[in-house]
């Protein structure tokens, strides 16, 4: 991990795969629109590695700016994101 936003829980994990992850418990409404920013680049700090940094906003609240949510480095290569998706899951349930 690079940094990490003031209420961003990390964690590593293994099992199906490894990785890591990151989360903020965030008060979710209906109707409401939010938004996410992902960015992939050749990290300036370590050879060899991308960083991927993700930010989070609700863009009704036009007072609420973009929110670090984390920035992590992962090895094998300096590269830019390319070939990405997402998925959502719900752990409360």
């Amino acid at each position: 991990m690079l940094r990490k936003g003031e209420n961003t829980i990390t964690q590593t994990f293994g099992n199906e795969g490894s990785g890591a992850k990151s989360k903020i418990f965030y008060d979710w409404k209906t109707d409401t629109t939010y938004g996410f920013l992902v960015k992939g680049e050749p990290s300036k700090a370590i050879t060899s590695h991308t960083a991927y940094t993700a930010w989070f906003r609700n863009v009704d609240d036009p007072q609420e700016g973009w929110i670090l949510l984390a920035s992590w480095s992962r090895p094998g290569g300096a590269n830019y994101l390319s070939r990405w998706g997402s998925f959502a899951e719900n752990f409360g349930s």
